[in-house]
């Protein structure tokens, strides 16, 4: 009697389909006995909430630094007549 033949099935993984590491900053907490899972999804959203918060600063900051456009040669020698 054969046996069917088994196939083993392969995860095949993209590497420019895989998801970008991300550095979230997390709070430096003092050490506490294992915390219940309520406390640990508190802390993930809060996680989340600060991480929010510091890429909007970032943003905010970033488009201050951005020079204002020049105004093109044609304005600035163009006088009307009175």
């Amino acid at each position: 009697i054969q046996q069917p033949e088994t196939s083993t099935i392969r995860k095949v993984t993209n590497p420019m389909n895989s998801p970008l590491p991300t550095k979230i900053p997390t709070p430096v907490l003092p050490a506490k006995p294992s915390p219940a899972p309520s406390t640990t999804v508190y802390s993930l959203e809060e996680r989340k909430t600060q991480a929010k918060k510091a890429l909007r600063t970032q943003l905010e900051r970033d488009l201050l630094n951005i020079p204002s456009p020049k105004p093109l040669l044609q304005d600035i020698l163009f006088v009307p007549n009175p």
